[in-house]
């Protein structure tokens, strides 16, 4: 379900009954349109810290097995404060 303001439902509607097209049709049409003008990013570099790569031992995988990585990591960290 999408929500439209007033307005602009009966903007999309007259644009359809005009061109003798669905309200779909002229709402897809408009997002192509939306989506055809943003702007395309190339492969964005994210910055590493220390020697780079993964621990040995960490599954990427595995969401449970990095959080518990994560968290034995952050113990490490609070302990030395």
């Amino acid at each position: 379900m999408i929500s439209l303001d007033s307005g602009l439902l009966e903007t999309l509607r007259r644009v359809s009954e005009r061109d003798h097209r669905t309200l779909g049709q002229v709402i897809t049409e408009q997002g192509h349109l939306i989506d055809a003008s943003s702007p395309t990013r190339g492969a964005v570099r994210l910055p590493t810290v220390g020697r780079g790569g993964v621990r040995p031992g960490i599954n990427l995988t595995s969401n449970a097995e990095l959080e518990a990585a994560m968290d034995e990591e952050g113990d490490q960290w609070s302990s030395q404060m």
